[in-house]
């Protein structure tokens, strides 16, 4: 019987309650526009996650892990492979027709290798950080600039011997924050 009574007043009402539907449609879809413009307009994304504010500050985080042999914090101060895919890979021309996923894959080789040798002959020393310099001058990209060929000039907090080093291959710049390029050497 309810449902008779309630069909009834529909039918009897019927422009109310379409007017009604139709203002609850517009309410949703006026929610639901919002919501997706609130989504956009968040923080922006951070383009090199972890990158650091200076190549001695880098250097400095870089030396520390390689003390205590930290091989997860070391990988986090190097370009990741969504960076490299992303952000790097369409501005190098370098890279020619290579697909950015088998380019970042023996990029990625090299760097692995490069880090192990470096955590084999160094891990565990106690470095002091006194410079760094680029023999390899820099490569101004359209949104990045990477500094090649640093060598670390370095003093052992045990011995006080003094070592000019290359424990990484270049450092990416952006926007004044810097990130390891790779462990390649």
């Amino acid at each position: 019987m309810a449902v008779y009574l309630a069909l009834k007043e529909i039918l009897h009402n019927r422009w109310r309650f379409l007017l009604i539907a139709l203002i609850v449609a517009l309410i949703t879809t006026l929610v639901l526009f919002i919501a997706a413009l609130v989504g956009g307009c968040g923080a922006p994304r951070e383009r090199f996650h972890g990158a650091l504010g200076s190549p001695e500050t880098l250097a400095e985080a870089l030396l520390q892990a390689l003390e205590t042999r930290d091989r997860p914090a070391m990988e986090s101060l190097a370009l990741s492979a969504r960076e490299f895919q992303l952000e790097v890979f369409p501005e190098m021309p370098a890279y020619g027709n290579i697909p950015p996923d088998l380019a970042w894959s023996q990029l990625a080789a090299r760097s692995l290798d490069g880090l192990s040798r470096v955590l084999e002959t160094q891990g565990g020393r106690s470095w002091h950080l006194e410079g760094i310099v680029f023999g390899g001058g820099r490569t101004v990209y359209q949104t990045f600039v990477v500094h090649r060929k640093p060598t670390l000039r370095l003093r052992d907090r045990h011995t006080g011997e003094r070592r000019e080093m290359a424990l990484f291959g270049s450092l990416l710049e952006h926007d004044g924050r810097y990130k390891l390029f790779s462990f390649n050497i």
